[in-house]
């Protein structure tokens, strides 16, 4: 096997949470749980949560995505496969890319809603999915869950700012409900303070809303609770966060701010690559 070959194959090892190979060392299938927003041009949206496959072949840098299920406008479920997309790598090697201009997915085993052109980003441990129709319609999809690496910024009137930026401090998970509209964002090793012990944090239930291409977070006031390797959860309510907002894309990952325990103000810059130089 080459080397670009083994990069390739490396890359979308990260993302995949399942895997399983194929008929030989040049294709591989990689199944991805999603959250979905498909639209139509009008303006109705329709939210699913379902896998997908994607399966490439790295001897002729192409690949396919197949949704087994998923949630169209005035389809209440269906399939759809689209193929013939060519595969590259990203720059600054932070992933992988599949691509294709005026192909046309196959939907439910038919072709009625026309070509279409279909970019997925394959970037660090996440997914993103994104489709537009000839007719307007469009589908967004994104990997459950988003895993980050954070720039993290705590500033409060009775410390000096706090920064943390290490690959093992503040990571950040956001495992989307589509279906509910609901996320859960967690928190490993987190800490606010240089006296703050580092703990496992989960926030609960955090309104989303899916548009094309993005994702918002938002939650007036909730009580994180800390979880352990057994995910026994409990409650935290001297660490309560108020006026969470975060917004995220597939191209630049994700910003989320909060307050927590009404003395802490925190700021995260969350990327789907760590660097060692992350700003």
């Amino acid at each position: 096997m080459n080397k670009t070959k083994t990069i390739l194959m490396s890359a979308l090892v990260a993302v995949a949470m399942t895997a399983c190979d194929t008929d030989s060392k040049n294709e591989r299938t990689f199944s991805f749980p999603m959250a979905n927003y498909a639209a139509q041009a009008g303006g109705e949206a329709a939210f699913s949560n379902s896998a997908t496959t994607t399966r490439i072949d790295y001897e002729n840098s192409l690949g396919e995505i197949n949704y087994p299920t998923i949630s169209l406008p005035n389809m209440s479920s269906g399939s759809m496969k689209i193929s013939g997309l060519k595969l590259s790598s990203l720059p600054k090697g932070e992933g992988l890319q599949l691509s294709g201009t005026g192909v046309t997915p196959v939907v439910n085993g038919a072709t009625s809603l026309g070509s279409a052109n279909v970019t997925a980003y394959f970037k660090g441990y996440n997914g993103y999915y994104m489709i537009d129709f000839a007719d307007g319609t469009s589908v967004t999809s994104f990997s459950i869950p988003l895993n980050y690496f954070s720039t993290t910024t705590v500033t409060s009137a009775n410390q000096n700012p706090y920064t943390t930026n290490t690959a093992d401090k503040n990571r950040y998970s956001v495992i989307i409900n589509a279906e509910k509209k609901t996320a859960n964002i967690d928190i490993l090793a987190a800490s606010f303070a240089d006296k703050m012990p580092s703990m496992n944090m989960r926030f609960k239930d955090v309104n989303v809303l899916m548009k094309k291409n993005s994702v918002t977070l938002e939650a007036d006031e909730l009580i994180p609770v800390t979880y352990n390797s057994s995910n026994l959860e409990d409650p935290q309510p001297k660490y309560k966060i108020t006026n969470l907002r975060a917004h995220g894309t597939p191209e630049h990952g994700m910003s989320l701010t909060f307050e927590c325990a009404g003395t802490f103000y925190v700021k995260a810059a969350l990327v789907d690559v760590y660097t060692n130089n992350q700003q």
